[in-house]
């Protein structure tokens, strides 16, 4: 998937280190095995971790770290670092609810799938839909 990344100034460094530490903690990692792993140094990731970083991740690294953990993926990394990400027309908000699908059991695809059809299907037909007036001739 080929996605374009527009840095911006205001990045969000706890919301980055706060991800990042939950999901290292969730697959049970602790900094130093995490580090090694991806290798960063333990104090650049714990850094990290504590929102102290400055500059924002490499996607090098980035990508390392979902390799690793398992439970996050890249572009949640790259969102939660505050870049935009454009792919093929998605806003934000949109890749943001691909990404969780992808996440999600086979039964709860299905589980979800079944409710947006509902959903849909509560929606009124091209028929229903009131029509504009006519204009005056």
């Amino acid at each position: 998937m080929a996605f374009e990344v527009i840095f911006q100034e205001d990045m969000d460094k706890r919301r980055f280190g706060n991800l990042l530490r939950s999901r290292r903690e969730a697959g049970e990692l602790d900094v130093s095995e995490l580090a090694q792993r991806v290798g960063l140094s333990r104090e650049v990731l714990g850094k990290y971790e504590r929102g102290e970083r400055i500059n924002p991740i490499d996607p090098e690294y980035a990508n390392a770290i979902a390799a690793e953990l398992k439970n996050v993926s890249v572009l949640e990394l790259v969102m939660a670092m505050g870049y935009q990400v454009s792919v093929a027309g998605l806003a934000s908000d949109e890749l943001a609810l691909i990404d969780q699908y992808r996440r999600l059991s086979p039964a709860s695809r299905a589980a979800l799938q079944a409710g947006a059809r509902a959903l849909v299907g509560m929606l009124p037909g091209e028929d229903e839909r009131p029509k504009p007036p006519r204009a005056a001739s």
